[in-house]
C-alpha cells in the first residue's frame, strides 16, 4: 500500500458495534510554522489568523518553511476507525498552483510557544533532504493545492492504518507535517480564525470503540509435522578473488609463468551462417580471437563438433572444416592460448615468456629475463587494513636456469611500507643446468600495512629462465591448502559446504584439474583474477576441514564431451583416463566418496545467455553428464544458475531446460539503501522486512514457478549477504549500516526464512573476507564473514547469520511447522528502500534432532522488547538453556565489527507445562534448546531403485508421531512407478506418520527413447561419434 496516495478502505461491518459508529470533528489544538528564512517572518506565527509559506530555496534549503499541526486523540485511543482519515484546512489566500504539499507523521515531540527550526530541526540539512527523515516518519498523503476562495477546503486523505496505528498504540503520534514540493504561496488558517471554524485545521474521523479481543501476544505453535527433513547447515563461498585473499599457502599463484587461456561464448546467427562461416548473433565478439584458435559446438545439430579459425571478419568466423550448418542461437565456444603472461604484474622490464622448460615441468612455459629485467608482483593489494598478517615461517622455492655460469638472481619480498625491511632479500648464483633453489626464514612482527611485493631482478646484468617460483607460509598443523583462519572462519560457524566461483567461462576441463604448477590463468572472467584453486586442491580443502557438501561452478564453455570426463574424474576408477588424473593429484578414491558435489553452470552470466539458447545448454550438458556411467544422483546434483531479479530468464528456462536438479540465484538484501542520515525506523524497517517482501516479488515468483514446473526441481541460493549497492545514502551511512548488529539479526531471519518458504537444500553466504564495492569515490565494505584472514579477526555480521542459522538446525535437524497463533504485533511499512507492507515484528523457527527441539525467536522490532509465547508438542519443567545475537549496546546500529563486541550472550528461560515465555530484547535472534527427555524415537531408512530422487530424503530419526512429509521425483528421462515398503501407491508427495521403525523404498522406471526411422531404416551413431543431444 502506497501510503503517499489516497487509499478509499472498505467501510467494515462490526455488527455488535454499528450503532456506536460515530464521525468525529477535531480541531487543531497546536499548529506552528518553521522555516529557515529571513527574519522579516516571524518564525512562530501561532497567534496569527493564517500563515505565508513562500518556498523559494534560500540559502540552500530544500524548502522554506514546514507547517505542524496537531489534533487531540486520547479521547479515542483504542478506538477502531472504520475509513480512511479526511484532514481539511482553507487558505485566506493563495497563488493558483497547483503547488504539492505532503503529510508526514512527526516523530519527535514540539510545543508551538517555542518550536523554531533552529532549535528543533538545527543548521542547514542540505537542499536534498526534502523530507527531513530525523524529524518525521514516511509520507502518509498528500494533496495538490490550489486557491478558489477563502471557503474552498484542500483535503488530504490518510490511510486508516495509519490512524489505526495511532489509535492502539503501535505508533507514536506526534502531529502531522505539511511540506511543500516547490515554490508558492499559500496562507493557511489556524484555530485562531474563531469566527470561521470550517476553516480551521481539521481531521475528520469515522470511528467506534473496538471489539473486545485477545491481546497481542506473539503467540507460536511449533507442531510434530516435519516440512523439510535433515535440513543442511549454511554453505559458504570460499574460493575467489585469489589474488587479494591468497585461499591457500601459495600465496603467489602466478610464479608457473604459465599461458594465458581463452573461452569465450557465442550464439550462432543461423541465417548468416553457413557450414564454414559462423556468424555470431549474441556473445562478446571476436576482437580477441586469433586465427589457428577452435570453434567448439556445444548445441544443436553440430553439438561435439569442431574446426580451426582461419580468419576473422567482424562478426564472423572461417573455418578450416565446414561443420553442420547451425540452427539459431546454437551455443559455440571458441579457445585459444595466449603467450602474454605478464598482465598482472606491477612491475615488468626485460622479462619475455619463454618456451624453455624444466625436464618433467608440468607446465610448457617459463619467464626469460635479460640484463637489468625486473618482474613485481603485489599481493594483499587494497585499501587499509590488511587482510593477511605476513608473521610466520615463509618458503621461497623456484626453478632457475643462467645463460651462463655465475648469472645471479635476486629475490625481495616485503610490504610496500617497510621500507628496507625484507622477508627475504636474498641472491642466488646459477649453473647453466635447471636448479630447484629454496630457503625459509620467519617474520616475528608485521607491522599495519598493504602490498606485500615481490621482486625477482637480474643481478650484475645475468640472464636467465625462472619457473615454477612458490612463495607458501609453513603451518605447523597438518594442513595442506587453507590458512589456520579459514579453518576457523568454516568450523566455528558450523557451514557444511563450501563453494568454488572462479573461472566461470573461459576455463578447460583440463585446466581444472591441473597441477598447480601446470594451472594456466583464464583471461575471460566475471570477476577477479584469472588464477584460483585448481579442482583437486579446493576438494582437498573441502575434505580437510570436514565438509559434507563441495559446490564447483564450471566454466561455461565446457564441452559434453568434457562434461562426461568431469564425472569421471569425480567418480572413476583409477584405469581410466581421467580417474587415473584423479589418483595421480594424490586422490586415488572418488571424490563422491566423503563429499557431496554441487556443479553449476550458467551461474553471473547474464548479458547474452538467457531463455531458450540457456535453457539447451544446460539440457546439452547436463544430459550428458548423466549419461555417465559414473554419475551417482546421490552423490552429485546439478544446478542451473539463475539472477533474482530476472523472472524472464526463468521463465524462459526453468519450464525448458532438463536434467538440472535445482535451480539458483543471489538471496541479497536490500539492493536499495536511500537514507540519507542515521534515520532508524527508514533504515532497519525495510531492512528486517526485505527478506520476507522477496516473496512478493521475484524470489515468491521462481520458487512459484518451479513448483508449478512440476518436476521437484529446487530452489537454492549461490550468494547471500547485503547489497546495498543502490540509493543515495552516504558511504558512511552505509558501512554503518552494513556492520551493523541489525544487519546480523536481519541476515538470521532471512536464512532461515528462505529455508521455510522455498525449502531450500543449501543456501550459500558471501563469502570468506570482506570485500568492498567503490561508491561515489569511496569503498563500501559489503560481503564478507570476516574483516581479515589474520590481521584483526573480526566477525562480520554474516557470520553472525550464518552461526546463528546453523545454531537452530543443528546436526541436520528436520524443520517443523510452525503457526501464528492470535494476535500479532506488526508495524506498517511505507514505501522505503523497495519494502513495503505489513510485517510481524517477532518470528518463530522451530527444528527437530531426535529428542531436542531447537526454537529460534526473532524480534525484529529494532526499539523494543517483546513479549513471546510458543507452544511446544510436548510438556517440560525446568530451565530453557538459549544462546541469543543483541546489540551490546541496545542500538540496532551497533557494530559487531569491534574488539570489544559481545553481542552473543547465553542464559536460561523457565518453563512449567507445554508453553515457552520469553521476553526478547530489541533486533535480537534468540534460540532455545528443549529436550523431549520421555519421547520413544523411531527410525525411517528410504532408498530408491532407479533414475530419480527424493526432494528432501527423509531418512532419518523422528520423535513418535511425527509426520513427516516428502515427495519422490524422476530424472527427466524417467518415470515414477511407485513406492513399496510402509508406503504404497504411485502418488509422488507423502506424509508419513511415524508410529513404527520404517523402510520405504521409491522405484523409478525410464522412460523408452523414440526411435527416429530415416528411410525405413534406424539410424545409428558409430560408437566414436555418439553425442549426447538431449
Amino acid at each position: 500500500m502506497n501510503m503517499a496516495h489516497r487509499i478509499v478502505s472498505v467501510v467494515l461491518c462490526f455488527a455488535a458495534f454499528s450503532c456506536l459508529a460515530a464521525t468525529v470533528v477535531l480541531k487543531e489544538t497546536g499548529s506552528a510554522m518553521i522555516k529557515p528564512q529571513p527574519a522579516w517572518i516571524n518564525s512562530n506565527v501561532n497567534g496569527s489568523t493564517s500563515v505565508t509559506l513562500t518556498p523559494v530555496n534560500p540559502d540552500g534549503y530544500c524548502t522554506a518553511g514546514i507547517i505542524l499541526w496537531k489534533f487531540d486523540l486520547s479521547a479515542y485511543m483504542g478506538w477502531a476507525i472504520t475509513n480512511d482519515a479526511d484532514m481539511t484546512c482553507a487558505q485566506n489566500w493563495g497563488e493558483p498552483g497547483p503547488h504539492r504539499f505532503r503529510a508526514f507523521a512527526i516523530l519527535s515531540n514540539w510545543t508551538e510557544t517555542a518550536v523554531t527550526w533552529a532549535n528543533w530541526i538545527g543548521g542547514n540539512t542540505g537542499a536534498g533532504d526534502l523530507y527531513f527523515t530525523n524529524w518525521f516518519g514516511p509520507e502518509i498523503a498528500f494533496a495538490d493545492v490550489t486557491y478558489v476562495n477563502a471557503d474552498t477546503l484542500t483535503h488530504w486523505y490518510i490511510p486508516a492504518a495509519v490512524v489505526e496505528s495511532w489509535l492502539d498504540g503501535s505508533s507514536p503520534y506526534k502531529g502531522i507535517a505539511i511540506i511543500p514540493d516547490s515554490a508558492g504561496n499559500h496562507m493557511w488558517y489556524t484555530r485562531q480564525i474563531t469566527w470561521a471554524a470550517a476553516r480551521q485545521p481539521t481531521l475528520n474521523l469515522s470511528v467506534h470503540p473496538a471489539p473486545v479481543v485477545a491481546p497481542v501476544t506473539n503467540a507460536f505453535r511449533v507442531r510434530n509435522e516435519v516440512v523439510m527433513p535433515s535440513v543442511n547447515p549454511m554453505m559458504l563461498n570460499a574460493a575467489g578473488y585469489s589474488s587479494l585473499t591468497p585461499p591457500t599457502h601459495e600465496l603467489f599463484e602466478r610464479g608457473n609463468f604459465e599461458p594465458l587461456l581463452h573461452g569465450s561464448l557465442h550464439f550462432a546467427d543461423a541465417a548468416q551462417s553457413t557450414a564454414s562461416k559462423w556468424v555470431q548473433a549474441a556473445g562478446p565478439g571476436f576482437a580477441s580471437v586469433q586465427p589457428g584458435w577452435r570453434l567448439e559446438v556445444l548445441t544443436g545439430p553440430a553439438a561435439g563438433m569442431s574446426a580451426r579459425i582461419t580468419s576473422i571478419a567482424g562478426s564472423a568466423v572461417n573455418l578450416d572444416t565446414p561443420l553442420v550448418q547451425p540452427t539459431q542461437s546454437d551455443a559455440f565456444a571458441i579457445r585459444g592460448v595466449i603467450s602474454n603472461i605478464f598482465g598482472s604484474y606491477y612491475e615488468k622490464t626485460n622479462v619475455f615468456p619463454s618456451t624453455e622448460v624444466r625436464p618433467g615441468a608440468d607446465g610448457v612455459m617459463s619467464v626469460y629475463m635479460r640484463p637489468g629485467g625486473r618482474l613485481t608482483a603485489l599481493m594483499d593489494n587494497h585499501t587499509s587494513p590488511s587482510y593477511l598478517v605476513l608473521t610466520g615461517t615463509y618458503e621461497l622455492s623456484f626453478w632457475a636456469k643462467g645463460t651462463a655460469a655465475n648469472q645471479r638472481v635476486q629475490f625481495q619480498l616485503n610490504r610496500w611500507n617497510w621500507g628496507v625491511t625484507y622477508v627475504f632479500n636474498q641472491t642466488f648464483t646459477l649453473t647453466t643446468e635447471w636448479k630447484y633453489y629454496a630457503i625459509t626464514n620467519t617474520v616475528t612482527t608485521d607491522p599495519n600495512g598493504t602490498n606485500i611485493k615481490l621482486t625477482m631482478a637480474s643481478y650484475n646484468s645475468g640472464a636467465f629462465w625462472l619457473d615454477d617460483v612458490s612463495l607458501k607460509r609453513i603451518i605447523p598443523e597438518t594442513r595442506t591448502i587453507y590458512t589456520r583462519m579459514a579453518e576457523v572462519a568454516l568450523t566455528n560457524a558450523g557451514f557444511g559446504g563450501i563453494r568454488h566461483w572462479m573461472g566461470q567461462l573461459g576455463d578447460s576441463l583440463d585446466n581444472l584439474v591441473a597441477s598447480r604448477a601446470g594451472q594456466k590463468p583464464t583471461q575471460d572472467n566475471v570477476w577477479g583474477s584469472g588464477y584460483y584453486p585448481t579442482m583437486p586442491e579446493f576438494f582437498t580443502i573441502a575434505e580437510e576441514l570436514g565438509q559434507k557438501f563441495a559446490w564447483m561452478v564450471l566454466p561455461v564453455v565446457l564441452s559434453t564431451n568434457e562434461g562426461m570426463n568431469l564425472i569421471e574424474f569425480l567418480a572413476g576408477p583409477t584405469n581410466t583416463p581421467y580417474g587415473a588424473i584423479r589418483a595421480q593429484r594424490g586422490h586415488p578414491a572418488p571424490w563422491t566418496d566423503g563429499l557431496v558435489i554441487y556443479l553449476e553452470l550458467g551461474n553471473e552470466v547474464w548479458s547474452y545467455q538467457n531463455g531458450p539458447p540457456y535453457a539447451r545448454m544446460i539440457t546439452q550438458l547436463f544430459g550428458a553428464m548423466r549419461s555417465s556411467p559414473y554419475f551417482n544422483s546421490d552423490r552429485m546434483k546439478l544446478v542451473m544458475g539463475g539472477q533474482a531479479g530476472n523472472n524472464w530468464r526463468a521463465d524462459n528456462s526453468v519450464p525448458q531446460a532438463k536434467y538440472y536438479d535445482a535451480y539458483d540465484n543471489a538471496g541479497y538484501t536490500m539492493g536499495t539503501y536511500d537514507t540519507a542520515s542515521t534515520n532508524t525506523d527508514d533504515t532497519f524497517g525495510p531492512l528486517m522486512a526485505f527478506h520476507d517482501s522477496q516473496y512478493s516479488g521475484s524470489f515468491g515468483h521462481q520458487r512459484d514457478l518451479l513448483i508449478s514446473d512440476g518436476r521437484g526441481k529446487q530452489f537454492t541460493i549461490y550468494e547471500m549477504n547485503m547489497h546495498t549497492t543502490g540509493g543515495g545514502a552516504a558511504e558512511t551511512i552505509r558501512n554503518m549500516m552494513v556492520t551493523s548488529v541489525g544487519a546480523a539479526v536481519a541476515g538470521s531471519d532471512a536464512l532461515l526464512t528462505h529455508l521455510y518458504q522455498s525449502l531450500m537444500p543449501s543456501i550459500n553466504t558471501f563469502s570468506m573476507v570482506q570485500i568492498g564495492f567503490n561508491y561515489g569515490g569511496g569503498t563500501v565494505k559489503l560481503w564478507g564473514i570476516y574483516r581479515d584472514f589474520e590481521m584483526t579477526g573480526l566477525k562480520r555480521p554474516y557470520w553472525h547469520s550464518s552461526f546463528a542459522a546453523n545454531l537452530a538446525i543443528g546436526n541436520n535437524g528436520h524443520m517443523l511447522e510452525t503457526e501464528a497463533v492470535g494476535t500479532q504485533a506488526y508495524w506498517l511499512q511505507p514505501l522505503k528502500n523497495g519494502v513495503q507492507g505489513t510485517f510481524n515484528y517477532v518470528k518463530c523457527y522451530g527444528f527437530m534432532e531426535g529428542r531436542v527441539y531447537r526454537i529460534a525467536l526473532v524480534n525484529r522490532d529494532w526499539l523494543s522488547n517483546r513479549l513471546a509465547s510458543v507452544e511446544l508438542p510436548f510438556a517440560f519443567t525446568g530451565t530453557v538453556p538459549f544462546r541469543r545475537l543483541r546489540p551490546d549496546n541496545g542500538s540496532p546500529w551497533n557494530t559487531v565489527e569491534s574488539a570489544s563486541f559481545t553481542g552473543w550472550v547465553g542464559g536460561t528461560a523457565s518453563m512449567a507445562g507445554s508453553n515457552l515465555v520469553a521476553s526478547l530484547p530489541p533486533c535480537s535472534f534468540t534460540v532455545f534448546t528443549v529436550t523431549n527427555e520421555n519421547a520413544v524415537l523411531r527410525t525411517l531408512v528410504a532408498g530408491r531403485d532407479g533414475r530419480g530422487n527424493y526432494t528432501h530424503n527423509p531418512s532419518g530419526v523422528y520423535v513418535d508421531g511425527t509426520e513427516v512429509n516428502f515427495a519422490a521425483y524422476p530424472d527427466d528421462d524417467a518415470e515414477f512407478y511407485g513406492w513399496s515398503g510402509c508406503v504404497t501407491g504411485a502418488v509422488k508427495s507423502v506424509c508419513l506418520k511415524m508410529s513404527e521403525d520404517e523402510d520405504l523404498m521409491a522405484h523409478f522406471t525410464p522412460v523408452p527413447e523414440p526411435c527416429m526411422l530415416v528411410a525405413a531404416a534406424i539410424l545409428l551413431l558409430p560408437a566414436a561419434r555418439r553425442v549426447f543431444r538431449g
